[in-house]
């Protein structure tokens, strides 16, 4: 059964995850850390490229099966990035997939890309 949390629209959650990052700032040091998010994103950015692909087609072709696979990697790559909006929304989209209700496929991919867009943009600006 899904948290009663799970179907609250992701515009609800903050764009970033502010203990989580504050978590990796004591960890890192906070003169490292714009290094360290800078390495993070390189290294996302080229995996969420090829991720997204394959939520398109799997989106195309309504593969429910496949899209909660590539959908829990996804979220799970923007929450250890910090992108908490971005990764609400994927987790949403995971729920409604697992109990039958995922009715987005036709536009799934375009706002997963907006929120994680936007979830990136804050993470540079907090860092830059």
């Amino acid at each position: 059964m899904p948290d009663s949390d799970e179907f609250a629209s992701p515009r609800c959650v903050q764009i970033l995850d502010e203990n989580y990052l504050q978590h990796w700032e004591a960890s890192v040091g906070s003169a490292m850390m714009p290094h360290f998010i800078d390495e993070l994103m390189n290294t996302f950015e080229h995996s969420y490229a090829e991720q997204v692909v394959k939520i398109d087609l799997a989106c195309q072709q309504e593969n429910t099966e496949v899209l909660i696979s590539l959908v829990h990697y996804v979220k799970g790559s923007l929450g250890n990035l910090g992108l908490a909006r971005a990764a609400a929304y994927a987790r949403q989209a995971e729920t409604e997939l697992r109990i039958g209700k995922f009715q987005r496929f036709s536009v799934f991919s375009a706002k997963l890309d907006y929120h994680k867009t936007q979830g990136l943009k804050a993470l540079k600006a907090r860092y830059d």
